[in-house]
């Protein structure tokens, strides 16, 4: 789901999506993905838009896209420009994002989180300053956040409740 994705996005980039309540608004100018990609295999996308001139935008998502390509990734998991730049397949943008979490638990050397919740989620070794490991004391952080952030309704409801027992246990240790 979209909830999933904002909390794996939020957790890799290190910074809340904007606007919070708008996860295909929030990827349109292609910003985040390009930052995403970047933390994921550095230097992927070299130079990425910042003005917000439609032609740019698309092109920053042209790059994601082109980065997920070249990272190995299979067409299966691609999307078109359009697709989330008009907000028309929020599915296969979704897939996408899905497919490219799974694909850095491949990689030599990721200590990211993971895709879905406490029992994938892996990272370093390096402390928070509380005894925990850094992504850790992140996405308590960042879950703490979206508790507060995310809306009431709909999809989110169940992702909030695993987000709080998450919060909850981490908060024990």
């Amino acid at each position: 789901t979209s909830c999933i994705a904002r909390v794996w996005i939020e957790a890799v980039v290190g910074e809340p999506l904007d606007p919070p309540d708008d996860f295909a608004a929030a990827l349109k100018n292609g910003i985040y993905l390009c930052k995403l990609i970047n933390t994921i295999k550095p230097g992927s996308v070299k130079k990425y838009n910042k003005r917000a001139i439609p032609l740019m935008e698309m092109e920053n998502i042209r790059l994601y896209t082109a980065a997920c390509w070249s990272l190995g990734l299979p067409t299966s998991a691609m999307f078109s420009t359009n697709d989330l730049y008009q907000a028309r397949a929020m599915h296969e943008v979704l897939t996408n994002l899905e497919a490219l979490a799974r694909h850095t638990q491949t990689m030599k050397g990721w200590e990211g989180p993971a895709w879905h919740g406490p029992k994938a989620v892996r990272g370093g070794e390096e402390s928070g300053g509380d005894g925990r490991p850094k992504w850790e004391v992140k996405l308590a952080h960042l879950e703490k956040q979206f508790v507060q952030d995310a809306p009431d309704a709909g999809e989110c409801a169940a992702l909030r409740g695993q987000v709080v027992k998450l919060t909850e246990r981490l908060e024990r240790v």
